[in-house]
């Protein structure tokens, strides 16, 4: 099968940007005074991450783990689950990285294309994977979950 879930919650820089995500058929992340990372290796974006932000130990290591998730780990045809709320948004990403600057001011300038399959209740995922959208992080990998999360994209697709 080759693909992976993962679960993307809405709040790149802390706003919410779920209608965002929906109309523009993307997923994003904030870190805007990175700028545009493209070509840019795990160890040169955590220098950017040091310098840009001041992190470091604990804080550094969980930021680029995230950031380099989005970037670098999530791929084309992988899917992706948006909580909000009580409903989810089920996506396959379309797209690689892009930095989109015109996003920039607005605190979401990284971000992946994405085909939205499906939008439905909390209350049909297992719980298990329902846990799995409240861990707290921005970007969580749920590849446990493949098999059901492809079996609920196809059940609720949309029209």
């Amino acid at each position: 099968m080759g693909k992976s879930t993962y679960v993307v919650k809405p709040y790149p820089d802390g706003k919410d940007r779920w209608k965002e995500f929906q109309e523009k058929s993307i997923i994003a992340i904030g870190w805007s005074a990175l700028g545009d990372v493209s070509g840019k290796n795990r160890d040169e974006i955590k220098e950017f991450l040091r310098d840009e932000y001041g992190l470091e130990g604990q804080s550094l290591g969980s930021a680029i783990s995230q950031f380099y998730f989005f970037y670098a780990e999530i791929s084309e045809g992988d899917y992706v689950i948006v909580p909000h709320e009580d409903v989810v948004l089920i996506g396959v990403v379309a797209g690689n990285y892009n930095f989109e600057s015109a996003d920039t001011d607005e605190g979401y300038p990284h971000q992946r294309k994405v085909s939205w399959k499906a939008k439905i209740s909390q209350n049909s995922l297992s719980s298990e994977l329902s846990r799995k959208l409240h861990t707290p992080r921005t970007i969580i990998n749920a590849s446990d979950y493949v098999s059901e999360v492809e079996k609920l994209a196809d059940k609720f697709a949309f029209p």
